[in-house]
């Protein structure tokens, strides 16, 4: 046996005290107590207490000592290996009980890395899905998966555990004393709870560290390691390229996964039926045709602007004292370059939009539609906040079903391109000005955007169903409804 010794004593002999007092330059020494010296057999006998060495109360997560002032131990240190490698796996589980929890970004997301390594375990006759994780300090229990195994939860103050990038993820359970089995062995350790989701279980450097020496292969995904006199080789499961997933299953699995790479529509064989019937001509009733026939004109894009209608053209009133505003285009990607000069080049083509040399240019964006396509949208909230707002009361929905009582036919017309059918008032077209990377342009009908837009539009859909409004039809915005208690209207 070694012990530590010093030449000097440790304390300061009265005589030094005294000098130390007369001398302004000297600094003055404070008193310290006694060493005290613990034997490793009482070291021992505290580990397997649970008490703490300085204090002798029991050791907890975050124990503080009652004892006050600095204290200095000399600790008993064996020549021999084998006693300290006992020793050593002693303090370990102290060790890990201080260290604040910690869980990879692998663990979080589920992914396989050379770091982890996902198997199949059990509890029960129930298959648990585990992530062997050695970039995880401890072991992790989802919360879903510990209601499902029917776990005893214990409550727990909040428990920050770190994830990547040092946030930090509250943890408010934990589960003493879980079991499972690992081929024919059963092994039971504490396990935190957490929203994992991509795995029922994370088995960190807690569990790695009571296997011993470990042979990891992370290419072929084999671990091995020694219990006892026998010898365990735990082997990971290899995911697949690409998961097949039925239509059924995928909302269960969208809901759970933690990635989603790609979603391809396979149509079935009914699907494959109705889209050759789609492809055939469509069979319309003769009444029908007869309708289609006489008012073909209705169903045809308007080759020409809409006709002025005074009151009803779009206005755009400034606060006062309003300068012109400008702003520049926004940076798009090539790709989007080609396609807002088409459709620029479209509207232009259609005569609702022209060349601009107004004081006042806002930019555009690209907005996707239900089908794919792109539409054109100039960004006029600048233009917005300076504009005086239109009070025109717009229709509650509550209100328009109400007026379907004891209705039981209905009749749906949807306008195309609604807005584009009111003109824009003369004073007010170079305060459309929107600008592009190739060019500066203005409209001549009124756009999609505009703070008073939805107003005008209403007002003057109210205006030319007025006789009928409230009787068999109702309007909102550029939704018309026809509607009867029978198939025969009555003026």
């Amino acid at each position: 046996m070694t012990h530590v010794q010093t030449s000097k004593p440790l304390l300061p002999t009265p005589v030094a005290q005294a000098r130390a007092s007369h001398n302004p330059n000297t600094t003055t020494l404070i008193p310290q107590k006694p060493m005290r010296f613990i034997p490793a057999a009482e070291r021992a006998e505290k580990i397997a207490k649970g008490l703490c060495y300085f204090c002798d109360q029991p050791f907890e997560r975050g124990h503080k000592c009652a004892t006050k002032g600095k204290q200095l131990f000399l600790v008993e240190v064996s020549d021999e290996v084998g006693e300290v490698m006992e020793e050593v796996g002693d303090e370990q589980e102290p060790f890990m009980e201080e260290m604040e929890p910690q869980i990879s970004m692998n663990a979080m997301c589920g992914n396989t890395g050379f770091q982890t390594m996902r198997i199949n375990g059990h509890v029960g006759k129930k298959t648990i899905h585990i992530l062997i994780d050695s970039g995880s300090t401890h072991n992790f229990l989802d919360v879903n998966s510990a209601k499902k195994l029917g776990c005893k939860l214990e409550p727990l103050a909040e428990q920050p555990v770190t994830i990547a990038g040092g946030n930090k993820l509250p943890c408010h359970y934990v589960c003493k004393g879980f079991r499972w089995w690992l081929h024919g062995t059963e092994f039971k350790s504490d396990v935190y709870l957490l929203p994992l989701g991509s795995c029922d279980l994370v088995l960190g450097v807690q569990w790695l560290s009571t296997l011993g020496i470990i042979k990891w292969d992370f290419k072929k995904l084999k671990m091995e390691y020694m219990q006892g006199s026998r010898k365990f080789t735990l082997r990971g499961i290899r995911s697949g390229k690409v998961q097949l997933m039925s239509q059924e299953t995928l909302p269960k699995a969208l809901r759970h996964a933690a990635q989603l790479f790609m979603i391809q529509w396979l149509p079935a064989v009914e699907d494959s039926c109705l889209a050759l019937e789609s492809s055939l001509p469509i069979k319309v009733p003769a009444p029908l045709q007869y309708i289609l026939e006489e008012y073909w004109d209705v169903f045809q894009d308007s080759p020409s602007l809409p006709p002025a209608r005074g009151h009803f053209d779009h206005k755009i009133p400034l606060k006062e004292g309003t300068s012109p505003i400008s702003l520049r285009p926004y940076r798009y990607p090539l790709k989007q370059k080609d396609i807002i000069e088409q459709l620029v080049q479209e509207m232009f083509s259609k005569g609702i939009i022209q060349l601009s040399s107004s004081p006042f240019a806002s930019p555009v964006v690209l907005v996707g539609k239900k089908d794919g396509l792109w539409r054109l949208c100039v960004d006029y909230r600048e233009l917005n906040r300076h504009t005086v707002k239109d009070k025109f009361p717009i229709p509650v929905i509550e209100e328009l079903l109400d007026e379907l009582a004891g209705s039981t036919v209905y009749s749906k017309i949807d306008l195309k391109s609604g807005y584009h059918q009111v003109r824009m008032s003369e004073e007010d077209i170079a305060k459309t000005a929107f600008k592009t990377h190739f060019g500066h342009f203005e409209f001549l009908v009124m756009p999609f955007g505009l703070t008073n837009a939805p107003a005008t539009f209403q007002s003057l859909m109210n205006h030319v169903f007025r006789r009928f409004l409230r009787k068999f039809v109702l309007v909102f915005f550029d939704n018309i409804l026809v509607y009867s208690k029978s198939s025969i209207l009555s003026m």
